[in-house]
């Protein structure tokens, strides 16, 4: 029940953009955690702070049907790219064409 209650005030703050009163909760909520806080796990993430205030950038997934499809798409382009099969650009290149044909445009 108390992890329900932290994920919705969690989501009412990013939706209401509030990024520094998000910042405190999130922190708090990992410093309090008997695993985490124990080993003093912020201090032990490489990047936590840069990482957390990238939040403000971040978007939800579309709400549309072929989001899973496009979702495919661009990860194996990414699977393509990390396996050193395509080029970066090629291989989002041509998710961005599946996906646009897939949306009709």
């Amino acid at each position: 029940m108390r992890q329900l209650l932290l994920l919705r005030q969690i989501q009412k703050l990013y939706l209401n953009h509030n990024y520094q009163k998000l910042h405190q909760i999130v922190r708090r909520a990992i410093s309090s955690s008997s695993d985490i806080g124990q080993n003093n796990a912020i201090q032990t993430i490489p990047y936590y702070d840069k990482m957390i205030s990238m939040i403000q950038l971040g978007r939800g997934r579309p709400n549309i049907p072929e989001f899973g499809q496009i979702d495919d798409y661009v990860s194996e382009a990414g699977k393509q790219v990390c396996s050193g099969i395509k080029e970066p650009k090629q291989a989002l290149n041509e998710a961005a064409a599946k996906s646009a044909k897939l949306l009709g445009w």
